[in-house]
């Protein structure tokens, strides 16, 4: 799980458990409704008995999966409804089964949310990346090569040589550098000033800006 989506609650509430129970039931009484594993496998897509039983059991659903549940529902929105033929025998309709094994209204009510809270936080992400690029842009121009915006690496040149240094923001006055195994902890002191702390949050040095520490960085982990 992408470590952006940490404060995200990916697993099902109890009313799309429901709905995701309640198509496997059906199934099981008609047939209907829904691929199972292999079945899915053949045609190369998601199969509706397997997401029931992840929906049904409270699995902690993954991101992508989200995605796959929303496509679901966009694509099948005349399947929601029970047809007329089948009013007293709900279970005979293939639509309304497969709707349910994925969990029914309130797992696109769910979905939705979910993906809400998700682009909420690539947003949070992108401009965290755009604040960190735009701090060393301003404040390490002189020693700093180029940075790759996918990959949040800031290379500079040390002793000739090319250095990769991880930027991660943590929050609006702290950063984490990390090359290899090596990490260091910065927090902002205002003014464009920086310290270094070790992992409990003892002192351990201070910075004139974040590009001296991180120029500092480079050297030791060289």
């Amino acid at each position: 799980m992408p470590e952006k989506y940490g404060d995200i609650d990916f697993k099902p509430p109890v009313s799309v458990a429901e709905e995701a129970e309640k198509g496997l039931e059906y199934r099981r009484r008609s047939g209907k409704g829904g691929l199972s594993s292999q079945e899915a496998g053949e045609h190369g897509i998601g199969s509706g008995v397997q997401r029931a039983v992840n929906l049904k059991n409270r699995n902690n659903i993954a991101p992508d999966t989200i995605d796959t549940m929303l496509g679901f529902f966009s694509r099948h929105e005349k399947n929601k409804s029970i047809s007329e033929e089948n009013l007293g025998t709900p279970w005979e309709d293939a639509g309304y089964v497969a709707w349910l094994l994925w969990g029914g209204d309130a797992g696109r009510t769910w979905a939705k949310k979910i993906k809400s809270q998700m682009e909420a936080a690539d947003k949070e992400e992108a401009e965290k990346k755009e604040a960190v690029k735009t701090a060393l842009l301003r404040q390490s121009a002189l020693f700093v090569l180029r940075i790759s915006s996918q990959n949040e690496i800031v290379y500079v040149k040390i002793m000739g040589k090319e250095i990769g240094i991880k930027v991660e923001k943590l929050s609006s006055d702290s950063v984490r550098l990390r090359r290899g195994n090596k990490v260091s902890f910065l927090q902002s002191t205002g003014r464009d000033r920086w310290e270094e702390v070790n992992e409990h949050g003892a002192w351990v040095r201070d910075y004139d800006s974040l590009g001296e520490a991180i120029k500092n960085f480079a050297q030791v982990s060289v």
